[in-house]
């Protein structure tokens, strides 16, 4: 369901401050894809079909290859193998990401540029490369709620995967891949998403982006998400063997 200013767009985006980190812009995608798509829209700014705050290429594409293993399997990483690897969990309702609090420790005086402080949990990395704050450019924390959870407010960066439902409002800005296991919903002041969502809808409830909602396609804010979030893990087995 699509309605008041909301926008879904296909067509490849930069963030702000991003420059040469970023390949050229890539060709436009579909807006919206899925099987068996039904759309549902209200007011002026989303009529016809297809929608009219949809664009892309094509705005609507149905695709009966996706499926439920779509949003649990990618490529030979899981789900679940990506949510164990979390560096940040979270549950219920997240207010006001940081970006203001981002660079500087506990207890640092104020004023102090610092570090990127990665013991804060409401520090999801700085998306804006034109801040101060860019000790945290670079930054792309894997996010994982078990449940259904709301997020208001602030902006961040990297993985987010939600097992339940996702709840979007107060203006957040993510910049990322957003798996959404449950239902996605984003509404009122509404969230912004630069990266791609896939949202399965298993109880078979809509998809709801009203007020100035926006889902904006960016290979570069997939790519840089997807690169910064890999780290090496150690073997499940001992690093050591005795010699006899």
């Amino acid at each position: 369901t699509l309605g008041g200013s909301a926008e879904v767009s296909g067509q490849d985006h930069l963030g702000t401050g991003w420059g040469s980190s970023c390949p050229p812009l890539s060709a436009d995608q579909p807006g919206i894809r899925g099987s068996d798509l039904s759309i549902r829209t209200n007011g002026s700014n989303c009529g016809g079909s297809p929608p009219a705050c949809v664009s892309g290429d094509p705005p609507v594409q149905e695709d009966s290859t996706v499926t439920d293993s779509t949003f649990r399997q990618f490529g030979s990483t899981s789900f679940d193998e990506l949510a164990d690897a979390a560096d940040i969990t979270i549950s219920g309702t997240v207010n006001g990401l940081a970006p203001d609090t981002l660079a500087v420790p506990s207890g640092s005086p104020v004023g102090t540029r610092g570090r990127c402080n990665y013991a804060d949990a409401t520090n999801w990395g700085e998306p804006d490369g034109s801040t101060h704050y860019d000790q945290c450019f670079n930054y792309f924390p894997i996010i994982y709620a078990s449940g259904s959870v709301r997020i208001s407010g602030g902006r961040g960066q990297g993985i987010l995967l939600v097992r339940g439902d996702l709840d979007m409002s107060g203006g957040v800005e993510f910049y990322g891949p957003v798996v959404v296991l449950g239902n996605l919903t984003s509404t009122g002041t509404g969230g912004h998403i630069y990266g791609g969502v896939m949202a399965e809808n298993a109880d078979l409830d809509p998809t709801v982006i009203t007020g100035n909602s926006v889902v904006n396609y960016s290979a570069c804010a997939v790519s840089r998400a997807l690169a910064g979030a890999a780290s090496i893990k150690p073997l499940s087995e001992r690093s050591w063997a005795a010699l006899y």
